[in-house]
């Protein structure tokens, strides 16, 4: 095998990619923004909803006639999977996964464009898989249907598109149209965090030090003038002017405004350098056995393209400073461009030692077999954990009782201490599954308590005996309001 060379560390990183996301995706429950985005596009899917007006379910949130937590494409795009595909929770977990594949395919485009003139160095792009998927947050997002999954795709399309305009002198004005078309579309998924790869050929002239500083104005104004221009046009049409005036004035304003998540602005700083401490980690390792075998030299921390990368990854997570809704999640889109950048000031040094390898020498075969052990350990681990439920096992279990009996589309009332419109734990998994809506402010057919809860049964409502485990489910007995 020609690249036999490096086959032992691809079944390393292809072991503890699917380890660490495939095997939660292959079972039930999701976190709860998950499960609500998922219900948002299935809902569009068998038409409760459309593109402009989502719907999540009775009363969506914060009191609006329709749902405007995120821009709408996502949603649009996940829809379509499930009118091919069909319902089966299996259908947002390979979308969550394909999403995984073109993120690890973009890097890729963007590692052979960074060492386009070194063919060995391109065969090295398993050391930016694994210090990215060693991150926290990325294992966990795309374990899970997040926005951040499908913006991180539109804005490494971008970015791949500018950085190899860049990097080759190539500077039509096609290309940087096209990198803005992508912009675009990162934003019509997440919004504003969206924008970063607009300062892409403005940090490629401060720190790769080529070019001239006209010609990144330029270029960083046309990538601001796309998408902008795209948003113009759809505010111009009544139908998009009102959703997405929605989404902007009584949402993402609002939030910024209204609901902080931290205290600090700078807590964003402190979250990068957490998430990164694994990495980070895995790069002191490195450096103490290059010392030892007085390599050290071979590591290039000065490397500009390294840094660049770096500095892209900064863009697109550091901005959050200027607000105080800040949260994890928020930096996954951010990862590829750090993990890049790592992997490039380490590389020299992995290479010396991958490539003194004698293919002949029992080292070579023992390190192989280690890993070949490895990964199909990692795939008997996905089979044994296969049509498992991953969280929230007791509510999912009774979900699925619940949705033997109550209609699907019903709404069931609760009581005011359990409703919650931003908790999507119980009505994200009901409105998965059955449609099922609840609400507090309404006397339906079927009243849902939790078990022990103090609190008083309405009038005329008799508990079903159904073997679940945290909730109590009551019917009316006079039937005499409906449950839609």
């Amino acid at each position: 095998m020609k690249n036999s060379r490096h086959l032992p560390f691809w079944l390393f990183t292809a072991g503890c990619i699917l380890c660490l996301t495939l095997s939660v995706l292959i079972q039930d429950g999701m976190f709860m923004d998950a499960v609500l985005y998922s219900s948002v596009a299935h809902n569009q899917s068998i038409g409760v909803g459309t593109f402009w007006f989502p719907q999540y379910s009775t009363l969506n949130i914060a009191q609006l006639p329709s749902f405007h937590e995120q821009p709408p494409l996502m949603f649009g795009i996940v829809s379509l999977f499930y009118r091919v595909l069909g319902d089966s929770l299996y259908v947002e977990r390979l979308y969550t996964f394909l999403m995984l594949c073109i993120t690890m395919w973009l890097m890729a485009a963007l590692w052979r464009n960074l060492y386009n003139d070194k063919p060995v160095l391109k065969k090295y792009v398993w050391v930016s898989f694994v210090l990215w998927i060693s991150i926290p947050c990325v294992y966990w997002a795309y374990s899970n249907n997040m926005c951040e999954n499908t913006m991180g795709i539109f804005a490494l399309g971008s970015v791949l598109i500018s950085y190899t305009t860049l990097k080759r002198g190539d500077d039509r004005t096609a290309n940087w149209l096209l990198s803005g078309l992508f912009i675009f579309l990162a934003t019509f998924t997440k919004g504003f965090p969206a924008f970063f790869p607009v300062c892409v050929p403005l940090l490629y002239f401060l720190i790769v030090k080529t070019g001239k500083l006209s010609r990144a104005i330029r270029s960083s104004f046309i990538l601001v003038a796309v998408p902008l221009l795209i948003y113009a046009i759809l505010f111009s049409i009544p139908v998009s002017r009102e959703s997405l005036s929605i989404y902007l004035f009584k949402r993402a304003f609002h939030r910024i405004g209204n609901d902080p998540t931290v205290e600090y602005r700078l807590d964003i700083l402190y979250r990068i350098f957490c998430q990164l401490i694994p990495p980070l980690v895995i790069m002191l390792l490195l450096y103490v056995a290059a010392r030892k075998q007085k390599t050290e030299h071979k590591m290039r921390w000065s490397d500009r393209q390294a840094w660049f990368f770096i500095s892209v990854g900064l863009s697109a997570s550091a901005p959050l400073v200027l607000t105080l809704v800040q949260k994890d999640i928020y930096l996954i889109p951010s990862f590829p461009y750090f993990a890049i950048g790592m992997a490039a000031m380490v590389l020299p040094a992995i290479v010396q030692w991958v490539e003194a390898i004698n293919l002949k020498r029992n080292t070579y075969k023992a390190l192989l077999v280690v890993n070949v052990v490895f990964f199909v350990s990692s795939l008997f681990f996905l089979g044994c954990r296969y049509g498992g439920v991953h969280r929230e096992q007791d509510t999912i279990h009774d979900v699925r009782v619940l949705g033997t009996v109550v209609p699907k589309f019903a709404t069931m009332t609760v009581p005011r201490q359990m409703y919650n419109e931003y908790d999507f734990v119980l009505h994200g998994f009901l409105m998965r599954y059955d449609n099922i809506s609840i609400s507090p402010y309404e006397l339906y057919d079927y009243f849902l308590i939790e078990k022990n809860m103090v609190d008083t049964i309405p009038e005329n409502y008799t508990k079903l005996a159904l073997p679940t485990k945290k909730f109590d489910l009551y019917k009316r007995g006079d039937g005499t309001r409906g449950g839609h």
